[in-house]
């Protein structure tokens, strides 16, 4: 996932990159939980460049959690065996 290379500066970008993400994610949370609008896998797949830069710039997983999209239990049960 490493897109920086492995010096103190690209750990730096890296991280910088991880919190920007969460943050922008934290700040859509609220439209999210009032409009019902999810991100779709699309977004992580990157189907459109429209997708890749909403990707890019937000923590689309975390904001579908935070705005009450819960897990599918199938998947939490498969990752926990």
């Amino acid at each position: 996932m490493t897109q920086f290379h492995e010096t103190k500066a690209g750990v730096f970008l890296e991280v910088a990159t991880l919190r920007f993400r969460m943050l922008t994610a934290a700040l859509i949370v609220p439209v999210l939980k009032i409009t019902g609008y999810r991100f779709s896998k699309n977004f992580r797949h990157g189907v459109t460049y429209g997708h890749r830069a909403v990707y890019a710039m937000v923590d689309t997983v975390h904001a579908n959690l935070w705005a009450g999209m819960e897990p599918d239990p199938d998947i939490v049960k498969f990752l926990e065996d």
